[in-house]
């Protein structure tokens, strides 16, 4: 079901060469196809059973406001004052005037405040809560995860060769912050301070278009480069001040020597902790001294 809905998602992202903010309508399309990928997923992980549906979140199995209010806050904070900087560097795309936004443009910042945050939360729940976690099952090497999602992420986008940059290295931060803070909270605020800001200074004039910005060279990455950077310290400082949980208690390090024979017993199973026979044999299907009595 994801799978599919991201073929078509991907699809029409190609297909759409027009500027959001002149044209609200395509925009409200375009966001909100994406944002219904979030039912899609949890629906689908519902139907099958899996733990995933609660782990996605972060490693409590829950959505953690309070954190995720104070990374919004970090997110765009940091997102303005990296705009600010790149506005005295020439080709960045970013001017130091902000005009009164046409009645047009109003509707297109109306429909990004209202559609990005669902339009974020669904990258991040594929592109760093699930993706990286199937991958994990089968190669439990964190960084393999990250690097491989973030390349399928861009991979799915339609833009030029410095704005594919910007957007690999929006993708890899997100995964990184997802690692580190042990949930998406942080991912999904850096990305929706970004998109939001940007959506916003386009429609008063003091950001480049889309569409300019394909045009544009390496210094229009220097925004986005300074971002993720200073989010990526000042989250990393938050984490160690408040003793945020990062792991999932009784997670990887937990070890199974024997299992109960039945089909409540498998492995797979993250999250059950599995019953173990007072006198269990060392593997599985070996006779004990009682022969199994």
């Amino acid at each position: 079901m994801t799978l599919g809905a991201f073929l078509v998602v991907a699809t029409l992202a190609r297909a759409g060469a027009r500027d959001p903010v002149d044209h609200p309508g395509a925009l409200a399309v375009d966001l909100g196809t994406i944002a219904l990928v979030v039912p899609l997923l949890l629906g689908a992980l519902w139907l099958t059973g899996s733990p995933a549906l609660r782990l996605l979140w972060s490693v409590e199995g829950r959505v953690r406001w309070g954190w995720w209010g104070r990374c919004c806050a970090i997110a765009f904070a940091t997102v303005t004052f990296s705009l600010a900087l790149a506005s005295v560097l020439p080709g960045a795309g970013v001017g130091r005037q902000i005009e009164v936004p046409s009645m047009t443009a109003w509707f297109g910042v109306v429909v990004a405040l209202a559609l990005v945050p669902g339009f974020a939360l669904a990258q991040e729940l594929v592109f760093r809560g699930f993706l990286p976690q199937l991958i994990g099952s089968v190669v439990p090497v964190a960084w393999i995860g990250i690097v491989a999602s973030t390349c399928f992420f861009v991979a799915l986008q339609g833009a030029g060769t410095w704005r594919l940059v910007e957007i690999g290295l929006l993708g890899l931060a997100a995964g990184v912050l997802t690692q580190r803070t042990g949930g998406l909270e942080a991912a999904v605020a850096l990305q929706v301070a970004h998109a939001v800001m940007l959506l916003v200074l386009e429609a008063g004039g003091a950001v480049a278009t889309a569409q300019t910005r394909a045009d544009l060279g390496a210094a229009s990455v220097v925004p986005t480069l300074l971002t993720v950077l200073a989010v990526g310290a000042l989250v990393e400082w938050q984490v160690r001040t408040t003793g945020l949980p990062t792991r999932r208690p009784n997670g990887a390090d937990t070890t199974i020597e024997s299992l109960e024979p039945g089909p409540s017993s498998t492995s797979a199973d993250p999250v059950r902790t599995p019953r173990v026979r007072p006198h269990a044999p060392d593997y599985p299907g070996e006779i004990g001294d009682d022969w199994g009595r």
